[in-house]
């Protein structure tokens, strides 16, 4: 066997055993489309196809076929083509465009002046994970704010939605407070001397 290059692969270079168990190696860029690298890691024809995927790719399109004026495809190309997108830092894009994408796939034909808070808040909950819904709601709400900036809407109905989280709601002297889970919540109240009856979670049946 020739001497093998044993040097990490580059960013975003993806290896793959094809089924003659031989190695394809792929420039793979999240938002971005899947470009053949030739040739092995590092080799002078290997280089020219990376450095030529990385300076000249364009995205993948979100919008596949040409979008009617005012629905969400229309607002998702113009938010794309912004400043506030444009100015992000490159691994911040790729997930938003991701997400912006499979968005479009769903509601693209939709009106944009149609989105409601009840729409939003549907959408949300049908996600397992608070972290996920808050994503949905981060993204939607750039989109919205881009939109009534140009003029397609003029609220953001993602103003009147809630993040999701895991914090609690407790009464502590009758001041609700929205902090940590709630055994955190019952050790810090005895080490400071407060009783028990002096807070409640939700689902407890709170001030004795």
């Amino acid at each position: 066997m020739g001497n093998m290059d044993r040097r990490p692969l580059l960013k975003f270079v993806q290896a793959f055993l094809d089924r003659h168990e031989k190695a394809r190696y792929y420039f793979r860029r999240p938002g971005f489309k899947r470009v053949r690298l030739p040739g092995m890691p590092y080799s002078p024809e290997f280089m020219k196809a990376y450095t030529e995927a990385m300076a000249g790719q364009a995205p993948s399109p979100v919008v596949a076929r040409p979008a009617r004026p005012g629905t969400i495809n229309a607002l998702a190309i113009s938010y794309l083509a912004s400043t506030a997108f444009r100015s992000m830092s490159p691994n911040t894009q790729a997930p938003y465009r991701n997400f912006v994408a499979r968005f479009c796939k769903e509601h693209g034909d939709y009106r944009v002046d149609t989105l409601q808070r009840d729409h939003i808040l549907r959408m949300m909950g049908k996600l397992e994970k608070p972290g996920s819904a808050n994503r949905l709601r981060k993204v939607l709400r750039a989109m919205m704010q881009h939109a009534v900036d140009i003029g397609m809407r003029s609220d953001d109905p993602t103003r009147a939605s809630k993040l999701f989280g895991s914090s609690r709601t407790v009464t502590i002297h009758g001041l609700k407070r929205r902090l940590r889970p709630s055994r955190t919540i019952i050790r810090l109240a005895r080490r400071r001397g407060w009783r028990k009856r002096c807070y409640s979670t939700p689902g407890s049946a709170g001030p004795m």
